[in-house]
């Protein structure tokens, strides 16, 4: 079962073998920067916090609060305040290993974020994962969203 820096590094992997760009963002120096940068011509840059959920069951209800840091809020903040494509997507790990993706781009990071039952089963935000081709489609969707959102 994969960590959230397994899944960064399998949504790198599947970028880039569909001839995006991606890259974990190496953060040792400066706390806060979002985990990856990912771009596909037509789409451009993408800043993209990865955030891992487990244990939900489909058919009850949760809503769970997506944990950010403060610093994590104000660097999603001023990427999108000057201009960048920014978001959170929360890979959602749910029985029998079904992996949704959920991506979310609010207006103001300040303010909590959530992901509940709907938010699985709204395909403008989300996609299910069943194999590595979904992820084919993932950097698409989290451009869309994100143009969509902001």
């Amino acid at each position: 079962m994969l960590n959230e820096m397994g899944w960064q590094a399998k949504i790198v992997k599947q970028i880039k073998l569909e001839g995006g760009y991606a890259r974990k963002w190496a953060a040792g120096f400066s706390a806060g920067n979002p985990d990856l940068i990912v771009s596909s011509l037509g789409t451009g840059v993408l800043f993209v916090e990865v955030k891992l959920f487990r244990g939900m069951t489909e058919g009850k209800f949760f809503k769970r609060k997506v944990a950010l840091t403060l610093l994590q809020r104000l660097e999603l903040n001023k990427l999108k305040l000057s201009g960048a494509k920014a978001c959170v997507l929360v890979v959602c790990v749910l029985e029998k290993n079904r992996v949704h993706f959920v991506i979310k781009s609010p207006q103001d990071y300040l303010k909590d974020l959530y992901v509940s039952n709907g938010d699985l089963c709204d395909s403008s935000t989300s996609i299910c994962w069943k194999s590595a081709r979904e992820l084919n489609q993932l950097l698409l969707l989290l451009n869309i969203c994100v143009k969509k959102q902001q």
